[in-house]
């Protein structure tokens, strides 16, 4: 091609400046040739060339305007050079630029894969055009609008990790489509097509695919949706988070098997703070067996007298055997034997056993309390809360012999369904690191103490659906209090007792 405009330029007259024929040479020359030295080369030849052919055509005399003609093709032939130079210099950076990104791609240990959006961006527009405007709804009323739009997103390229992860060998026997790995059941599409429409910053989600085996895997995956961004090429970077699922499951596993090992733990503990409520019936039996073996020994023999003796015998074995079973069912994590129960008489029961083992000039005070007020609850359990909360009141105000030593037991409604019982001591109250851990299992501030007695009533609280916790009194004490659900049998529950508190 130089050879026929050298000729061209040489023996026709033209009368122009023919020579800038020259630059499609070199546009040429820099397409097809390898390398930059075909734009040293070539250019170097072509302004040889011009120069040849004005100097035959022209001579030693050349008028002004073949001159001009002449420094004009030199100008245009130096002009592409320099841009076919540029062009050459760009191409190159930005092949380096892919061969980079191509590296980095495919070093990644993330899983990425690329998605072509472009065809359900077309979809979503065609939709928006024909007249809708609620997208959500839409999406959500045609489910066959969502599968056909996945089944039209293709990928265009996954690096090494991804294709490990989804268990293939190269890229040529990859997945070419979203919808061959993302199961039809999948509900996270929709929340992308809404992303796709609102071209948002970035989106992710959680969803499971299929492997090539079939195997399905839980992963997170996260891509950007700007407007800036062209949606042929949208890469999705990919979180395998199946073994996170594993571990959460064993974690949660792990810690149920820890809060059974714990219950199980308290039963030692709990089998003491209850000693009394054993005690006392085995008490009472030695005595009703001595009674009644006197009552049978006597000549004649009162047998009237020794039946009495036994029948109390028989409660009182009745009522031991009743509080065994309620500690193998708190620690099965059973709720025990749920019956409807009074308030107020269950407290005053609970106070009356209470008052039994009390020292002279300790004294229990109950009220006000609710005559309408009804629970759910186990009748052993609570008696068993409630004296395990008396107890400790009385044990946190032996240290000081000038205070009133008196506990208070209240109970308050609150709302249509709850109940706020308090058990009140004059003590020293809650100290603020004992409030912190009071709950703990095996964390006491006795010396002989086994740490379990706060654990065991929060238990039982968690076991009737209640809450329980600790407090100090404005002026001195500390209080705990406890929230129990209700069971109203009026459409209000009254106090009928005066604000002022009545001791039975």
């Amino acid at each position: 091609m130089a050879a026929g405009v050298f000729l061209l330029d040489t023996y026709t007259n033209l009368g122009s400046a023919f020579a800038t024929l020259y630059c499609l040479v070199i546009v040429i020359a820099s397409t097809t040739g390898s390398g930059r030295s075909s734009l040293k080369t070539w250019p170097i030849l072509c302004v040889a060339l011009t120069i040849l052919s004005f100097a035959v055509v022209h001579g030693r005399h050349p008028d002004i305007a073949a001159l001009l003609r002449m420094v004009i093709s030199l100008a245009a032939i130096g002009v592409t050079t320099a841009l076919m130079r540029h062009r050459k210099i760009m191409d190159d950076r930005l092949r380096r630029e892919e061969l980079h990104y191509e590296a980095v791609f495919n070093s990644l240990s993330m899983a990425i894969w690329e998605h072509d959006f472009r065809p359900v961006a077309a979809e979503l527009k065609r939709l928006r055009d024909s007249g809708v405007t609620d997208l959500r709804t839409y999406l959500r009323n045609n489910p066959d609008f969502v599968i056909r739009t996945r089944r039209m997103v293709r990928i265009t390229d996954a690096n090494r990790s991804a294709i490990s992860m989804m268990g293939f060998s190269g890229k040529d026997s990859f997945f070419g489509r979203l919808s061959d790995f993302l199961p039809e059941s999948d509900e996270s599409f929709a929340d992308c097509l809404l992303a796709i429409d609102e071209r948002r910053e970035v989106f992710e989600t959680e969803t499971t695919v299929r492997t090539a085996s079939g195997e399905p895997i839980d992963i997170i995956v996260t891509f950007s949706l700007a407007p800036h961004f062209p949606l042929d090429r949208v890469p999705g970077s990919i979180l395998d988070i199946t073994k996170r699922g594993q571990l959460e499951r064993i974690v949660a596993s792990t810690r149920a098997q820890l809060e059974r090992a714990q219950r199980s733990a308290s039963v030692a503990a709990m089998s003491a703070a209850i000693a009394h409520e054993i005690n006392q019936p085995l008490a009472a039996i030695q005595n009703f067996v001595d009674t009644a073996t006197r009552w049978l020994q006597r000549t004649p023999p009162n047998v009237a007298e020794a039946l009495e003796a036994l029948g109390s015998l028989r409660g009182c074995a009745q009522h031991a055997h009743e509080v065994v079973k309620r500690v193998r069912g708190l620690v099965r994590d059973s709720s025990g034997e749920m019956r409807e129960l009074a308030l107020r008489p269950l407290i005053e029961e609970i106070a009356k056993v209470a008052r039994l083992g009390l020292q002279p000039g300790s004294r229990i005070v109950v009220g006000p309390l609710s005559d309408a007020c009804t629970i759910l609850g186990d009748r052993i359990l609570l008696q068993q809360l409630f004296l395990n909360l008396i107890n400790n009141a009385f044990q946190a105000m032996e240290s000081d012999a000038d205070i009133e030593r008196g506990v208070h037991i209240m109970a308050e409604n609150v709302g249509p369904d709850k109940v706020v019982l308090r058990v009140r001591d004059h003590g020293p109250g809650w100290d603020r690191s004992l409030r912190e851990r009071a709950f703990e299992s095996f964390y006491s501030t006795k010396t002989d103490g086994m740490g379990l007695g706060l654990a065991i009533c929060q238990s039982i609280v968690e076991a009737h659906g209640g809450e329980i916790r600790l407090d100090n009194d404005v002026d001195r004490g500390a209080i705990v209090e406890i929230t129990l659900p209700t069971i109203l049998r009026t459409a209000q529950a009254a106090v009928l007792d005066s604000p002022a508190a009545v001791e039975p």
